[in-house]
């Protein structure tokens, strides 16, 4: 049952997400007129998001043995895009850089998991505990 109520969480928390994401975004943007101050505004509320993500490259990287480099965590405008931050990682075989590659995947289901299964085995939920936990889940799926 905990599996299957975690599932459609992070299934919601996904859909939602990005519909929160697309229209602060677009509302920031029209009220400021400036696409750095929006991208500036979001880089930091998904700070540990990113820095989780980036954190899961490079340390499956050290683990496989793989030199990183270039740990960048400042956003980047590229085209019509934006890049929160990287990590360079040198040339490997494929099964390594598929590894590295799935690990913030892997690094952010098991703390968004550990988080909510935390949650569900409290006894008396404190409302602060739900919005701390929706927050880093937001974080972190986004």
């Amino acid at each position: 049952m905990f599996l299957l109520l975690s599932l459609i969480d992070i299934v919601v928390l996904f859909f939602l997400s990005r519909l929160i994401t697309r229209a602060l975004s677009q509302l920031i943007h029209r009220k400021t007129k400036r696409l750095h101050l929006t991208v500036t505004f979001f880089s930091f509320l998904l700070f540990p998001g990113t820095l989780l993500h980036e954190l899961a490259h490079y340390i499956t990287a050290h683990i496989l043995g793989v030199r990183t480099f270039d740990f960048v965590l400042l956003p980047k405008l590229e085209e019509n895009t934006v890049r929160l931050g990287s990590v360079s990682v040198a040339k490997s075989d494929s099964l390594r850089r598929m590894l590295i590659g799935i690990a913030p995947l892997v690094y952010g289901l098991g703390i968004i998991f550990f988080m909510l299964w935390w949650v569900y085995q409290q006894q008396h939920v404190v409302i602060w505990q739900v919005i701390v936990v929706g927050i880093l889940v937001f974080q972190i799926s986004n």
